[in-house]
Protein backbone atom coordinates (compact mmCIF):
# COMPACT_ATOMS: atom_id res chain seq x y z
CA UNK A 1 0.00 0.00 0.00
CA UNK A 2 0.89 3.22 -0.83
CA UNK A 3 2.39 5.69 1.54
CA UNK A 4 -0.05 8.67 2.88
CA UNK A 5 3.53 10.32 1.21
CA UNK A 6 3.24 8.66 -2.00
CA UNK A 7 -0.65 9.37 -2.53
CA UNK A 8 0.28 13.22 -1.29
CA UNK A 9 2.54 13.58 -4.09
CA UNK A 10 0.29 11.49 -6.76
CA UNK A 11 -2.05 14.09 -5.98
CA UNK A 12 -2.73 17.47 -7.24
CA UNK A 13 0.09 20.39 -6.54
CA UNK A 14 -0.80 22.60 -3.48
CA UNK A 15 -1.84 26.08 -4.01
CA UNK A 16 0.80 27.84 -3.94
CA UNK A 17 -0.94 31.24 -2.18
CA UNK A 18 -2.30 32.03 0.90
CA UNK A 19 -5.73 33.71 1.17
CA UNK A 20 -5.20 34.75 4.47
CA UNK A 21 -1.60 35.61 4.24
CA UNK A 22 -1.46 39.67 3.18
CA UNK A 23 2.16 39.13 1.73
CA UNK A 24 1.20 35.83 -0.11
CA UNK A 25 -1.98 38.19 -1.99
CA UNK A 26 0.53 41.01 -2.76
CA UNK A 27 2.98 38.43 -4.42
CA UNK A 28 -0.49 36.84 -6.41
CA UNK A 29 -1.81 40.19 -7.20
CA UNK A 30 1.39 40.78 -9.18
CA UNK A 31 1.34 37.53 -10.71
CA UNK A 32 -2.49 37.83 -11.97
CA UNK A 33 -1.62 41.70 -13.43
CA UNK A 34 1.09 39.75 -15.27
CA UNK A 35 -0.70 36.86 -16.69
CA UNK A 36 -3.64 38.75 -17.60
CA UNK A 37 -1.80 41.16 -19.34
CA UNK A 38 0.47 38.79 -21.23
CA UNK A 39 -2.87 36.68 -22.45
CA UNK A 40 -4.87 39.34 -23.25
CA UNK A 41 -7.44 38.06 -20.42
CA UNK A 42 -9.22 41.60 -20.08
CA UNK A 43 -11.62 43.52 -21.96
CA UNK A 44 -11.28 47.57 -22.16
CA UNK A 45 -14.56 49.52 -21.23
CA UNK A 46 -14.69 53.08 -21.24
CA UNK A 47 -11.41 53.42 -20.27
CA UNK A 48 -10.58 50.82 -18.17
CA UNK A 49 -9.50 47.00 -17.93
CA UNK A 50 -12.48 44.66 -16.83
CA UNK A 51 -10.99 40.60 -16.62
CA UNK A 52 -12.46 38.13 -18.69
CA UNK A 53 -13.71 34.79 -16.66
CA UNK A 54 -10.70 32.58 -18.02
CA UNK A 55 -8.68 35.21 -15.69
CA UNK A 56 -10.63 34.88 -12.82
CA UNK A 57 -10.45 31.39 -13.07
CA UNK A 58 -7.07 31.32 -13.22
CA UNK A 59 -6.87 33.65 -9.89
CA UNK A 60 -9.10 31.10 -8.44
CA UNK A 61 -7.06 27.97 -9.52
CA UNK A 62 -3.59 29.61 -7.97
CA UNK A 63 -5.74 29.66 -4.68
CA UNK A 64 -6.79 26.35 -5.33
CA UNK A 65 -10.92 27.14 -5.71
CA UNK A 66 -12.85 25.92 -8.58
CA UNK A 67 -15.96 26.29 -9.91
CA UNK A 68 -18.70 23.68 -10.28
CA UNK A 69 -21.84 24.24 -11.96
CA UNK A 70 -24.75 23.00 -10.09
CA UNK A 71 -27.22 23.59 -13.15
CA UNK A 72 -29.06 25.94 -15.36
CA UNK A 73 -32.73 26.66 -15.41
CA UNK A 74 -34.78 27.71 -18.95
CA UNK A 75 -36.47 31.44 -18.57
CA UNK A 76 -37.09 31.63 -22.11
CA UNK A 77 -40.65 32.84 -23.38
CA UNK A 78 -42.00 33.11 -26.70
CA UNK A 79 -40.61 36.45 -27.19
CA UNK A 80 -37.14 35.62 -25.30
CA UNK A 81 -34.64 33.08 -24.32
CA UNK A 82 -33.02 33.25 -21.61
CA UNK A 83 -31.48 31.36 -19.13
CA UNK A 84 -30.29 31.44 -15.52
CA UNK A 85 -26.99 29.52 -13.81
CA UNK A 86 -26.02 28.83 -10.89
CA UNK A 87 -22.27 27.57 -9.68
CA UNK A 88 -20.40 26.77 -6.39
CA UNK A 89 -16.71 27.33 -5.55
CA UNK A 90 -15.31 24.27 -4.06
CA UNK A 91 -11.80 24.06 -2.17
CA UNK A 92 -9.98 21.10 -4.45
CA UNK A 93 -7.89 19.47 -1.42
CA UNK A 94 -10.60 19.70 1.03
CA UNK A 95 -13.65 19.64 -0.92
CA UNK A 96 -15.35 22.46 1.23
CA UNK A 97 -17.81 25.07 -0.31
CA UNK A 98 -16.31 28.22 -0.30
CA UNK A 99 -18.54 30.65 -2.19
CA UNK A 100 -21.14 30.38 -5.18
CA UNK A 101 -22.66 32.98 -7.82
CA UNK A 102 -26.15 33.24 -10.03
CA UNK A 103 -26.46 35.03 -13.22
CA UNK A 104 -28.75 34.88 -16.53
CA UNK A 105 -28.43 35.95 -19.85
CA UNK A 106 -30.78 36.89 -22.46
CA UNK A 107 -31.20 37.39 -25.90
CA UNK A 108 -32.71 40.53 -25.59
CA UNK A 109 -29.58 42.35 -24.45
CA UNK A 110 -27.54 44.41 -26.45
CA UNK A 111 -25.64 42.41 -28.98
CA UNK A 112 -27.14 39.09 -28.27
CA UNK A 113 -30.18 39.24 -30.80
CA UNK A 114 -29.17 36.38 -32.72
CA UNK A 115 -27.42 34.48 -30.37
CA UNK A 116 -28.58 30.61 -30.31
CA UNK A 117 -30.54 28.84 -27.43
CA UNK A 118 -26.82 26.81 -26.27
CA UNK A 119 -24.68 30.08 -26.63
CA UNK A 120 -27.57 31.82 -24.37
CA UNK A 121 -27.39 29.03 -22.32
CA UNK A 122 -23.62 28.82 -22.11
CA UNK A 123 -23.01 33.27 -21.18
CA UNK A 124 -24.99 32.15 -18.26
CA UNK A 125 -22.43 29.60 -16.90
CA UNK A 126 -19.11 31.71 -17.98
CA UNK A 127 -21.24 34.79 -15.89
CA UNK A 128 -22.17 32.82 -12.51
CA UNK A 129 -18.73 31.74 -12.51
CA UNK A 130 -17.24 35.19 -13.08
CA UNK A 131 -19.84 36.63 -10.32
CA UNK A 132 -18.79 33.88 -7.82
CA UNK A 133 -15.21 34.66 -8.01
CA UNK A 134 -15.91 38.54 -7.83
CA UNK A 135 -17.78 38.03 -4.30
CA UNK A 136 -14.72 36.33 -2.90
CA UNK A 137 -11.86 37.44 -4.57
CA UNK A 138 -13.29 41.09 -6.32
CA UNK A 139 -10.93 42.92 -3.79
CA UNK A 140 -7.45 40.66 -5.21
CA UNK A 141 -8.30 41.80 -8.46
CA UNK A 142 -8.89 44.94 -7.84
CA UNK A 143 -5.13 45.24 -6.38
CA UNK A 144 -3.68 43.59 -9.33
CA UNK A 145 -4.74 47.01 -11.28
CA UNK A 146 -8.38 45.55 -13.10
CA UNK A 147 -11.89 46.60 -12.49
CA UNK A 148 -13.52 43.69 -9.83
CA UNK A 149 -16.48 43.40 -12.01
CA UNK A 150 -15.92 40.50 -14.65
CA UNK A 151 -15.50 41.47 -18.04
CA UNK A 152 -19.15 39.17 -18.78
CA UNK A 153 -21.22 41.02 -16.04
CA UNK A 154 -20.04 44.78 -17.43
CA UNK A 155 -21.61 42.84 -21.13
CA UNK A 156 -24.58 41.79 -19.20
CA UNK A 157 -25.61 45.44 -18.34
CA UNK A 158 -24.78 46.93 -21.36
CA UNK A 159 -27.84 49.82 -22.24
CA UNK A 160 -29.62 49.35 -18.89
CA UNK A 161 -29.42 52.60 -16.16
CA UNK A 162 -26.95 50.88 -13.90
CA UNK A 163 -24.00 51.05 -17.30
CA UNK A 164 -25.25 54.33 -17.93
CA UNK A 165 -24.54 55.72 -14.50
CA UNK A 166 -21.26 53.73 -14.29
CA UNK A 167 -20.36 55.42 -17.80
CA UNK A 168 -21.11 58.90 -16.81
CA UNK A 169 -18.89 58.36 -13.41
CA UNK A 170 -16.19 57.61 -15.40
CA UNK A 171 -15.90 60.92 -17.19
CA UNK A 172 -12.78 62.98 -16.87
CA UNK A 173 -14.03 66.19 -18.32
CA UNK A 174 -17.17 68.04 -19.85
CA UNK A 175 -17.09 66.86 -22.88
CA UNK A 176 -17.17 63.15 -22.25
CA UNK A 177 -20.60 64.03 -19.58
CA UNK A 178 -22.33 65.84 -22.64
CA UNK A 179 -21.68 62.96 -24.54
CA UNK A 180 -22.94 60.36 -22.18
CA UNK A 181 -25.83 62.57 -21.48
CA UNK A 182 -26.78 62.71 -24.65
CA UNK A 183 -26.19 59.20 -24.90
CA UNK A 184 -29.12 58.05 -23.05
CA UNK A 185 -31.75 59.98 -23.49
CA UNK A 186 -34.39 57.24 -21.80
CA UNK A 187 -32.49 57.69 -18.68
CA UNK A 188 -32.37 61.61 -18.17
CA UNK A 189 -35.72 61.65 -15.97
CA UNK A 190 -34.05 58.95 -14.13
CA UNK A 191 -32.70 59.87 -10.36
CA UNK A 192 -29.53 58.26 -10.29
CA UNK A 193 -28.43 59.22 -13.85
CA UNK A 194 -29.26 62.74 -13.13
CA UNK A 195 -27.55 63.02 -9.93
CA UNK A 196 -24.61 61.28 -11.33
CA UNK A 197 -24.22 63.62 -14.38
CA UNK A 198 -24.86 66.66 -12.07
CA UNK A 199 -21.88 65.51 -9.74
CA UNK A 200 -19.60 65.07 -13.05
CA UNK A 201 -21.01 68.44 -14.08
CA UNK A 202 -19.89 70.10 -10.87
CA UNK A 203 -16.02 68.58 -10.97
CA UNK A 204 -15.99 69.47 -14.53
CA UNK A 205 -17.33 73.08 -14.59
CA UNK A 206 -17.81 74.64 -18.12
CA UNK A 207 -15.20 77.08 -18.85
CA UNK A 208 -15.98 80.84 -19.19
CA UNK A 209 -15.13 82.27 -22.39
CA UNK A 210 -14.18 85.94 -22.44
CA UNK A 211 -15.20 87.88 -25.35
CA UNK A 212 -13.03 91.19 -26.89
CA UNK A 213 -14.01 94.56 -27.60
Amino acid sequence: MESNTQLQQAGPALPSYDLVNSSSMLALATELKKFILDQRLYTPIQGRNYVNVEGWQFAGGMLGVLPIIKGTTNLSSDKELKYSASCELINIQTGAKVGGGFATCSNQEKGKKYFDEYAIESMAQTRCIGKAYRLMIGWLMKAAGYEATPAEEMDALAGTLEYAVREMLLCKNRECTNKVWKKYPQYQDEDSFVHAAKAMAAMYPKKEVEHAG
